[in-house]
């Protein structure tokens, strides 16, 4: 309900006008008055996010007002809103077709699919808020040249905006991803991205991008895709890469998997998104997170050094730093 609300604009609107009649709203923003009522009493009487006013307009309350905050983005004509929209957006026809993959009727990828744009545009979304903390551990590695492996994220982008003399290449084996990242590295005033069409299983096709010094690093958010059907393939990757670019960093950005006894470390937002991240991807298969220490382990079993794991501050992400 609120992912639907966020995309129709409502609790834009409320952010920059304050308490609003449902008719006005409607009116502004062109939706159904009935349905609205509807969708609006009930957020109301479940969430504390809005509420009646003394005057029977929607409001946002003290605590939605601090929701927003965190979720909102100022994209210098207001703040817009990030509430959900990949687990409900993107995997909305998951849930939807769920009761069929249950019984078997249905099979993910075939009658049951993902909306691949709106998951594409979350990972975006998603990776704005890592480029700070990720640009300080490159900065502290003293990271001069970039290899990034699947590109659909705008990281590339934002750290050769804080740093322009950073040499940057992005791979990826989807040459639609890979024209929709230079769209918007271009529309962010970057175009000295390198990018390569790549398989990540084949690294002799690209290997030889990355220097193979201290001061180049291997940067991914994809990790967990990759060891869809199992870490092997992975660690046989990263073998072929020790030899191609011996002495490399490998910057990993992953939300390890948070088990019973981390529930009272961590925030109620991040042990759901954690939990809700495991069952997406391990309901459709397309990918698999790890603990910390299996993470770490299946790095080092591939003869990678692990150097750190450092939070980064959103939603429970972590950067993992390894040497090849």
């Amino acid at each position: 309900m609120l992912f639907h609300l966020g995309q129709a604009g409502v609790f834009g609107l409320l952010d920059s006008t304050g308490p609003s009649s449902i008719r006005d709203i409607a009116g502004r923003l062109n939706l159904v008055p009935h349905v609205l009522s509807c969708a609006l009493d009930y957020v109301v009487n479940v969430e504390d996010i809005l509420e009646y006013d003394s005057e029977g307009r929607i409001a946002i309350t003290e605590f939605g007002d601090a929701v927003l905050r965190r979720f909102g983005r100022d994209d210098g004509e207001g703040r817009t809103f990030n509430l959900f929209d990949v687990r409900v957006g993107a995997f909305g026809p998951v849930w939807s077709g769920l009761g069929g993959l249950l019984s078997g009727e249905e099979v993910y990828g075939e009658g049951v699919v993902r909306e691949g744009e709106k998951a594409a545009d979350g990972v975006y979304k998603v990776s704005a808020r890592l480029i700070d903390p990720i640009y300080e551990a490159c900065r502290d590695l003293e990271i001069k040249s970039l290899v990034e492996v699947g590109v659909t994220t705008g990281l590339l982008a934002g750290l050769l905006q804080k740093n322009s003399l950073l040499r940057a290449v992005g791979i990826d084996r989807d040459s639609n991803a890979l024209d929709e990242a230079a769209r918007r590295a271009a529309a962010n005033g970057v175009a000295s991205i390198a990018w390569h069409r790549g398989d990540f299983f084949k690294p002799s096709g690209w290997g030889s991008l990355a220097t193979g010094s201290q001061q180049c690093a291997l940067l991914s958010v994809h990790f967990h895709e990759l060891i869809a059907d199992g870490v092997e393939r992975l660690q046989q990757s990263l073998r072929e890469l020790r030899e191609l670019a011996p002495g490399a960093y490998v910057l990993a950005v992953e939300q390890e998997r948070l088990s019973p006894d981390d529930r009272g470390d961590v925030s109620e937002t991040v042990w759901l998104y954690s939990h809700s991240n495991v069952l997406i991807h391990h309901l459709i298969q397309n990918g698999r997170i790890l603990s910390r220490n299996e993470w770490i382990s299946t790095f080092e079993d591939s003869g990678c050094d692990f150097i750190s794991a450092q939070p980064l501050g959103y939603l429970g992400y972590h950067l993992y730093v390894f040497r090849l």
